[in-house]
């Protein structure tokens, strides 16, 4: 029953974080692909007759005062670093890498390593940067491209490998809106053909800079990285409790096999 019980609440902390990323995605669906943000009478923009106007660089209708940028104008990239498998230890800086990646583009806290080696501290990463795939080695592209916010797991600072570039945004947009643009299926579908290696993709970043985006007014981008910051939040709450719930599990489970410990109900 008690491990029975462990297994409940990990199963429901997989639920609430699995709600928490539909909810984000499809906030995100509504007020940038189908222009239903909220107006300023809290109605939702385009189907309530909101203004709009044809961007030829799009070849679509956009919000009425919203902005036309490449993400060249937006964003800059700051790459990962080199290694060798000499500098890969069990203990060490933790390092995010391709494996790191898992195919939705969510943080995957098995794949992390361990780096020994020496590097520069500007290439230090910190919780709550945006990094994104530029290699693959799946068959369909399916990792390339993606990206995720750093999750605040971690004690000390953080490296990125070779196979991650870290994207720094301007003032006009936030990496919040960028990381749901990253990973939506219609960026997607266009950058994995930017793509090119036979064993082993490699993305030109060039991709992503050529890539057009209707950008809204700073405000809602705010609003929206409010909204998403705050379920970031709540997501890594529950990443840290089933982390720590199935570490007592794994003790918990040998100790109640071989009688070292027993558990009595009232």
């Amino acid at each position: 029953k008690v491990l029975s019980d462990l297994d409940k609440k990990i199963e429901l902390n997989n639920k609430i974080y699995n709600e928490l990323e539909a909810m984000a995605k499809l906030i995100y669906d509504y007020w940038f692909v189908q222009f239903d943000f909220p107006d300023t009478n809290g109605k939702p923009y385009k189907s309530s007759g909101g203004k709009m106007i044809y961007s030829d660089a799009l070849k679509r209708e956009i919000p009425y005062g919203w902005e036309v940028k490449e993400l060249s104008e937006l964003i800059e990239f700051d790459r990962g670093i080199s290694y060798e498998s000499k500098d890969i230890t069990e203990d060490g800086t933790p390092m995010i890498n391709l494996n790191s990646f898992d195919l939705s583009g969510r943080y995957k806290h098995s794949g992390l390593k361990y780096f020994s080696g020496s590097y520069n501290e500007n290439k230090i990463c910190i919780p709550g940067d945006l990094v994104v795939a530029i290699t693959d080695v799946t068959r369909n592209a399916d990792i390339i491209g993606k990206s995720f916010t750093i999750p605040d797991l971690f004690d000390s600072h953080i490296l990125i490998s070779c196979d991650v570039a870290k994207i720094v945004p301007s003032n006009k947009v936030n990496k919040q809106f960028l990381e749901s643009n990253f990973n939506s299926k219609h960026y997607h579908d266009y950058i994995k053909y930017f793509a090119s290696g036979t064993l082993v993709l490699h993305l030109d970043l060039e991709g992503i800079n050529w890539y057009k985006i209707p950008l809204p007014p700073i405000e809602l981008l705010n609003k929206y990285s409010s909204l998403k910051q705050s379920f970031d939040e709540k997501m890594t709450l529950s990443t840290k409790e089933n982390r720590k719930l199935s570490d007592l599990r794994e003790w918990l489970l040998p100790m109640l096999m071989n009688g070292q410990v027993s558990v009595k109900y009232p």
